[in-house]
């Protein structure tokens, strides 16, 4: 109930669990902080990407999830682990680090890299999704400490990590609603020399990057199919347009 109060008619720089295409005006910059954080470790940090969650339903015009089935976490020594050590995977540096929420209107924490061990002191529950997103119950998003421990991705490596996705989610992950054939077409054209899914995957990222435009101007007003007239009309967006096309 009270997520409503945080909601602008106009889309504003910072985080949302619901993404929507096709809305008209122009986004709204805001110095407000989402987060703090403060790392522990002494080596130079890379750039980093904080993640609270990932949206794998798609309609065409709104990225969501649907309601999920979610795990209690339970404390271990009052941690909460968040990775089967037994599972191999590369794993990069690990570094620690300290997260304060500032504006949140929902109740995602966020880690950057694959968390392994949330530190908590929290009186309610802690819960994780399928697609890994943690939550605090109870929860309006603002002024909760946590610490983590996580590993940086490698970047470097050639050779993708190891799926871990369920079956079923990969499948709903995969899933596209109907579009444009030109879509197709386009993709193929673009990756008709690539020889494996990650050359393929970094070619359509490069296209997108060389030979289309950000904006921060929304559409004047919706359109049938706001991803056909990004790649063949407008040819220019915002992120979200950006990360819908790279899909």
């Amino acid at each position: 109930m009270f997520r409503g109060f945080h909601n602008d008619r106009l889309p504003r720089t910072g985080y949302t669990d619901e993404v929507r295409l096709n809305q008209v005006g122009e986004i709204q910059f805001t110095s407000t902080p989402v987060l703090r954080a403060r790392f522990q470790n002494s080596l130079r940090m890379p750039a980093l990407k904080w993640r609270g969650d990932a949206l794998i339903q798609f309609d065409g015009v709104r990225w969501f999830n649907r309601r999920q089935d979610i795990d209690l976490l339970k404390p271990q020594n009052g941690q909460f682990p968040l990775v089967d050590p037994a599972y191999a995977w590369p794993r990069g540096p690990r570094v620690s680090y300290e997260v304060k929420l500032e504006n949140v209107s929902g109740n995602e924490l966020f880690f950057v890299g694959r968390p392994e061990v949330l530190r908590l002191d929290y009186p309610f529950p802690i819960f994780r999704t399928p697609t890994g997103q943690v939550r605090a119950g109870n929860l309006l998003g603002r002024g909760l400490r946590y610490q983590a421990y996580s590993f940086l991705p490698q970047p470097q490596l050639r050779n993708p990590p190891p799926d871990d996705l369920d079956p079923e989610l990969r499948k709903q992950a995969l899933s596209l609603p109907p579009i444009d054939s030109r879509i197709v077409d386009l993709a193929r054209d673009w990756t008709r020399t690539a020889p494996s899914d990650l050359v393929r995957a970094q070619v359509i990222e490069r296209r997108l990057r060389t030979s289309f435009q950000y904006s921060t101007r929304l559409l004047d007003r919706p359109v049938p199919d706001p991803m056909a007239h990004f790649l063949f009309t407008r040819k220019q967006g915002h992120c979200e347009y950006f990360a819908s096309a790279m899909a």
